[in-house]
């Protein structure tokens, strides 16, 4: 069997694979397998992983993978779920508001929108990535919406959601639960404990760019699309841990703030910039 899969014969060697599989021997009462079973569950799995029938690898890697540290690998890599969200999604005013998500070995994504007061959650986090860790219990979301997760069977897909009826401008917190679903899925992925996410839509026509060098950290708040300044903006800025400065954009949309010493290079400044009610965020 190994020779026929060296020469590339792949039918050739499912054929004797088979056989192989078939093949009893009984004596005293006892019926015997081929001594070579589990080596042929392996070698029929890296064939199909070969041709791309990745239904059939991981169903002939399950059987051995308990024996073949390669084949618990690839079972593992194939069947591992995974959901992936953008922590922040912002769109125009007169765009439609899509959430695009990327999901592997789920079929059904749920999401709930709650609109915030972004300004106030910010600055009470006063980090980016703890924006979403906040309590929600006995709060009605405004907007509730089920969509079915195509393609995503032992690899990667991409889906988007399109959430309707928020207002033009504003900030929601999303909070998105993934599960696979469904009794005819893969048996290995049955009875799996969903996935939950959460993230933040900001629907604004102000947008950021921030610039940062040494101690010096430089705020660009323009109107979406445009270069077009947006003057007397509000601006704050924190490390995770505190509010490290604070100020309005002057009439070209520039706000500046010094003297930011971190001798850890690795800490990231989170920035908000509010106007009217509309937001921007960023992270540099």
């Amino acid at each position: 069997m190994r020779a026929l899969v060296r020469t590339k014969k792949l039918d050739e060697a499912l054929e004797t694979g088979d056989r192989l599989l078939a093949w009893r021997y009984r004596s005293n009462n006892t019926t015997y397998e081929s001594d070579y079973r589990f080596e042929v569950h392996y070698t029929k799995a890296k064939i199909h992983h070969i041709r791309g029938e990745i239904a059939k690898a991981v169903a002939a890697y399950a059987v051995i993978k308990n024996r073949f540290p390669d084949a618990q690998a690839a079972w593992e890599h194939f069947t591992a779920r995974g959901l992936r969200v953008p922590q922040v999604s912002d769109v125009g005013s007169e765009e439609a508001v899509k959430l695009t998500v990327e999901a592997k070995n789920l079929r059904q994504l749920s999401v709930k929108v709650y609109p915030v007061d972004f300004m106030i959650l910010f600055l009470t986090r006063k980090d980016l990535s703890a924006v979403t860790k906040i309590d929600l219990t006995g709060i009605k979301p405004i907007e509730e919406k089920t969509i079915a997760l195509r393609g995503t069977e032992f690899d990667w897909g991409e889906e988007e959601a399109v959430l309707e009826g928020l207002a033009k401008t504003g900030t929601w917190l999303l909070v998105i639960r993934a599960e696979q679903g469904g009794k005819d899925a893969p048996k290995e992925l049955q009875g799996l404990p969903p996935i939950d996410r959460s993230a933040v839509l900001i629907r604004s026509d102000v947008q950021i760019r921030v610039q940062r060098e040494n101690d010096r950290v430089r705020v660009y708040a323009v109107k979406r699309g445009t270069d077009d300044p947006v003057e007397d903006a509000v601006v704050k800025v924190t490390d995770g841990q505190r509010l490290v400065a604070q100020g309005k954009t002057d009439a070209r949309g520039v706000f500046e703030a010094r003297g930011m010493h971190y001798p850890n290079s690795g800490v990231k400044l989170s920035v908000v910039v509010e106007k009217d009610g509309e937001y921007a965020l960023a992270k540099k």
